[in-house]
Parts: C-alpha cells; sequence; structure tokens
C-alpha cells in the first residue's frame, strides 16, 4: 500500500510508501555493532517482514512521513530517491520508484511542502531531497525549509567532498570561507594547516610521494590530517566491509 494515514491530536500523519525490499546484507552486515542477541530478542516482530530468519537477510522499508499540522505540510525523511549512484548499497542504486506519484496520491504536490525534517542524513533518508531534471539535480521540494541535525553537520561528516580545496590551495583564511554558512565552518583551522596541506599536494605532484605509506589492500593505510597528523590503517574497517 503506498499510503496509510492516522490522526494524532489535530496532526495528521500519512505514510508515503517508496521502497520495501531486501537490502541484500545480513543482520551482521548492515549493522555491524549490533549482537546476534538482539536480533533474537527482536525476531518475534522482526521476523518475516523485517528479517528471513533462514538466511538471517535483512529487509527495509523506505518511506516519507507526511505530516499536516495547523497549515504546515512536512515530509519526515526523503527515502532513497531516484536515479542515484549508490556504489555502497547497489541495491539501491538507479532506482525509479513512484515516490511522487504516490506523494501525489496522499494530496501533495512537491511545491506544496513547508518543512523538510532529515531525522539523520544516511543515504536513505535524503534520497528525495533532489531529483534529476534532465541532466541537473534540483531541489524536490523547491520551497521548503530543511531541517537536519546539528550533529550530523558538526564536523561529523568528516572531510566532505571539496573542503580539502581551500587547504590544497592555501587559501583557507579567506573570509568568505569561514562563518556558520561557510564551507568550512565558524571555527578557524589551524593557522599552519593549509600551508601543511599545500605543501604536501605540491609534493605528490612533483615527486608521486605525499609522505606516507602508499594505499593497498592489505593495510588500507590512510593519513589523518586535523592539527594533528596521524597515519593509521583500515580505519571504520568494519563500516567499509558491510558496504563492499
Amino acid at each position: 500500500m503506498p499510503w496509510k494515514q492516522i490522526t494524532l491530536g489535530n496532526v495528521s500523519i500519512t505514510r508515503v510508501w517508496e521502497y520495501f525490499g531486501s537490502v541484500e546484507m545480513t543482520s551482521d552486515m548492515f549493522f555491524p555493532e549490533s549482537s546476534k542477541e538482539v536480533w533474537e530478542s527482536g525476531s518475534g516482530w522482526l521476523v518475516p517482514h523485517f528479517l528471513d530468519s533462514g538466511t538471517n537477510i535483512v529487509n527495509s522499508a523506505n518511506q516519507t512521513w507526511l505530516l499536516r499540522s495547523e497549515d504546515k505540510t512536512i515530509l519526515v525523511d526523503t527515502g532513497v530517491g531516484n536515479h542515484k549512484e549508490r556504489p555502497y548499497a547497489p541495491v539501491w542504486s538507479r532506482l525509479e520508484t513512484d515516490f511522487l506519484a504516490n506523494l501525489a496520491r496522499a494530496g501533495v504536490q512537491p511545491e506544496d511542502v513547508d518543512i523538510v525534517i532529515n531525522t539523520h542524513l544516511h543515504i536513505d533518508h535524503v534520497g528525495w531531497n533532489t531529483y534529476l531534471d534532465g541532466q541537473t539535480w534540483v531541489p524536490t521540494v523547491p520551497n521548503a525549509t530543511y531541517l537536519m541535525p546539528k550533529a550530523d553537520l558538526d564536523g561529523q561528516l568528516g572531510a566532505t567532498h571539496a573542503v580539502e580545496l581551500p587547504f590544497v590551495f592555501d587559501l583557507a583564511d579567506r573570509p568568505e570561507l569561514n562563518g556558520p554558512a561557510a564551507l568550512l565552518g565558524p571555527e578557524q583551522a589551524p593557522a599552519d594547516l593549509a600551508a601543511r596541506v599545500h605543501a604536501t599536494w605540491i609534493r605528490f605532484a612533483r615527486t608521486g610521494d605525499p609522505g606516507w605509506d602508499p594505499y593497498d589492500t592489505d593495510r588500507r593505510a590512510i593519513m589523518r590530517i586535523d592539527a594533528e597528523w596521524s597515519q593509521t590503517d583500515d580505519p571504520r574497517s568494519k563500516e567499509r566491509q558491510a558496504w563492499n
């Protein structure tokens, strides 16, 4: 069923269906830190819909919660999305679901949405924040205010795409790159960090040696770049293995 509605007080809550099916991973792969005992204790409600007791493969329900409260239309989480490359979760890669049609069946067009709440920023909770219009990714709900947990954005994403560029080109002290809404955030980076990163890139371009051990699939050595630099082998190993 693409949608189901309940009412709590003066708030209506509608489930807008996107996808239900196997994630093609066992429970210990999907949640590497979870114990067998935890899954067994929940088997009464997990089996058979969310866990196959024979194969231990997990099923997931990807959906959005549509809330109507007073004069506001709110979406809570936005699923996986269509046409998106998900190399670490191939079962969700380049989906073609009827999500927008299901949203319309629930009586809402994307431009009607006032607020989008992303409870956290995993790929299966933010996918419909954008959609592919021709060759361009554009906001799915163009008039909405987006609310996201501070913890997910307060340094927890690590070195996100393009954040290294001001350091590579030794421009991290530029005022427009620093501030609450700027690329590098409100806190000033260590004074010598940009100069050191810049010098490392120049060294690598000239010699092919960045100054730490080469990466290979045995050790998976990487350099953790921060106020203090430290080389480490295969960080977040269990998470990497879960998505392989």
